[in-house]
């Protein structure tokens, strides 16, 4: 470990400084023993970093999203729900309407008969009175 750590601390400045002066070399890989050593410069390692922080914040919007979407599944199942009591209420009304309707022919029916009684009974009634006025007026004549 020490060896390590020597070897970083003496390789490091040089590093840096071949680093100023030719960038098309890096990142270089360092193969010591069986230590494996990346060496990236400083610009490569300030990408790195906004790389990193950009996708940190598309994981946080990544998993916004998420709960969003499932908050609108759910919202998407609710309705689904409500339209398909809406679906129920109108087929009830749809019979209920239905319903009323042979009802009120039916009743419309009966009223013709109804009416129809009546009349004749008029008719009849007044045959009647017509009857007795003849029938009196011929017993006092």
């Amino acid at each position: 470990m020490k060896k390590l750590l020597l070897m970083l601390f003496l390789l490091f400045p040089f590093l840096l400084l071949k680093g100023q002066t030719n960038n098309e070399d890096y990142p270089k890989l360092l193969i010591n023993n069986k230590d494996t050593f990346l060496i990236l410069t400083v610009d490569q390692v300030k990408k790195l970093n906004i790389l990193k922080e950009e996708k940190n914040k598309y994981e946080t919007l990544t998993d916004s999203l998420s709960l969003q979407m499932m908050d609108y599944d759910l919202v998407i199942i609710k309705d689904k729900e409500l339209i398909d009591n809406l679906k129920e209420q109108l087929i009830l009304k749809d019979n209920i309407l239905t319903e009323k309707d042979g009802i009120i022919s039916e009743y419309i029916e009966k009223d013709k008969k109804l009416s129809k009684k009546l009349k004749l009974n008029m008719f009849f009634n007044k045959m009647l009175i017509g009857g007795v006025i003849v029938l009196g007026v011929l017993v006092l004549l």
